[in-house]
């Protein structure tokens, strides 16, 4: 796909991403959700709370799961930046888990109590009903999808981890939002293994309707091969933030060494103006990206047409 540029009006748009590098997960990870103080703080002035959402595809894998000194390090900037402001830590768990799980298993609880922090199962509460695609395009299908990420009243933090994904080659912030955001028993009705095209349609579907505010993706050990649940760990020791969720993701997939141009959902939504996608108009923070560049192991269920670059 060809690359496109954001544009308003005729001004180019351009994006900041921080990218650090370095041996210690939380301070990477607070170091470049800081930079962007100011802008959070512009972006909250429209919003009533702060939602955010982390990644727990997994209960008892922590590989595959946002870890808690990722939690910790957006919590003490949101916390001590923002004290006027509700802050609600929601996640939607798959089939059959159960959110305390996951608390207990990655140490969670110990933080929330430090910081007095509200915990939502999105499953177990509000929901609108959106028509997606069926996995064979042929049909629309009704699914259940969170209210409290609908919300444009909530300001949405993407705490995501630097994964690869059997289907749609890379899972980072705005995955983790919107898969997130589909109630656990309507998941699997429009998501499955093997680079299908109708997952990247119903992935641009719902960006429409909920995106994240801002993204932060915890990369100090990312998942490479049969992620985002199975895959084995690469050391790739970085920490990737941004207001703009889409820049901070085209980032994070030159990272792993992925062709931005075969992540479908990804193009999709940077051809319709979502987000920047053209790295001329990103402007990195921090450390070089030639520096950072880690080429991932792809999964091996992957269409050779959404390979990356090996």
């Amino acid at each position: 796909m060809a690359k496109k540029t954001r544009v308003k009006g005729n001004i180019i748009m351009k994006s900041r991403v921080s990218l650090i590098k370095g041996k210690n997960r939380y301070d990477i990870n607070f170091k470049a959700i800081k930079v962007f103080e100011d802008e959070i703080a512009q972006g909250l002035k429209s919003k009533k709370r702060i939602v955010i959402k982390p990644n727990f595809v997994a209960v008892d894998f922590q590989l595959a799961a946002t870890h808690v000194d990722h939690m910790r390090a957006l919590l003490a900037i949101f916390k001590e930046k923002f004290p006027q402001k509700e802050i609600i830590i929601a996640e939607s768990v798959p089939q059959t888990m159960k959110i305390e799980d996951a608390f207990k298993n990655y140490c969670y609880y110990p933080l929330l109590n430090e910081y007095n922090i509200k915990v939502v199962d999105l499953n177990s509460s509000g929901y609108d009903i959106l028509h997606l695609m069926d996995l064979k395009l042929e049909k629309p299908v009704p699914v259940k999808v969170s209210r409290m990420l609908l919300d444009k009243d909530n300001y949405i933090v993407s705490a995501a981890r630097l994964k690869t994904h059997a289907c749609v080659s890379v899972t980072l912030s705005f995955k983790n939002i919107a898969m997130g955001a589909i109630l656990k028993d309507d998941k699997s009705s429009i998501h499955m293994d093997g680079g299908n095209a109708a997952v990247h349609l119903n992935l641009f579907l719902l960006a429409h309707k909920l995106r994240p505010d801002f993204a932060s993706i915890d990369g100090f050990d990312g998942m490479q091969g049969e992620g985002p649940d199975r895959g084995e760990p690469i050391d790739s020791k970085v920490a990737i933030a941004s207001s703009d969720f889409l820049a901070a993701d085209r980032v994070a997939t030159e990272v792993m060494g992925f062709d931005f141009d075969k992540v479908s959902y990804l193009n999709y939504m940077s051809i319709a103006g979502f987000g920047q996608s053209d790295l001329a108009n990103i402007d990195i923070t921090g450390d070089k990206l030639s520096d950072c560049i880690i080429r991932f192991k792809p999964p091996a269920c992957l269409p050779d047409a959404c390979k990356p670059y090996f």
